[in-house]
């Protein structure tokens, strides 16, 4: 199966010139299982909000876990291992990777990056989130977010730093459409 996959990306790039690079509207090739992950910052939040890579807490160091180490290096870090290690076993506890529903809050930043609206359901990225780590004594519990696209190549979208996103005060909502 794996290596029927790889020909027809082959195919699709070579023959038909197709871009690998998730656009949207594009149907997503399912993910590879036994592939591990590449890391894009195409899509990346180009901007002065509080979710841009931007922000001044990146470069601060506000861990109670990483002594020393500020959340652009705890992020670089998680990368490197997520990224040579194969899809199928990246984990919430041993990466501190998870995959995660569309709310009202994702998906109002997703507009800025990501046109999400009139999306069909296979022409929906999975999307991810990346734990840095979480404080037991404060409130910080920094997060990136992203998608999978095809070749599993994740698509970096924004940071976290107070993990607001997913705030219990925001109600889910899965639907896309």
């Amino acid at each position: 199966m794996l290596n029927e996959l790889q020909q027809q990306i082959k195919d699709l790039t070579e023959f038909d010139e197709i871009d690998l690079k998730v656009k949207h509207g594009d149907e997503i090739f399912p993910i590879i299982e036994k592939s591990t992950l590449f890391i894009s910052y195409d899509y990346l939040l180009n901007d002065d909000s509080e979710y841009s890579f931007l922000n001044e807490e990146f470069y601060q160091k506000n861990s109670e876990f990483h002594n020393n180490r500020t959340d652009y290096q705890i992020y670089f870090e998680k990368v490197k291992t997520i990224c040579s290690t194969k899809f199928n076993t990246v984990s919430k506890d041993t990466f501190n990777f998870k995959v995660v529903s569309l709310n009202k809050n994702l998906k109002e930043i997703l507009k800025s990056v990501y046109d999400v609206s009139g999306l069909k359901a296979e022409q929906t990225p999975t999307f991810i989130e990346i734990i840095l780590y979480t404080n037991k004594k404060s409130n910080r519990a920094p997060r990136v977010f992203g998608f999978i696209g095809n070749a599993n190549v994740i698509y970096i979208l924004f940071y976290d730093p107070f993990h607001k996103i997913f705030d219990a005060t925001t109600p889910k909502n899965n639907n896309i459409l």
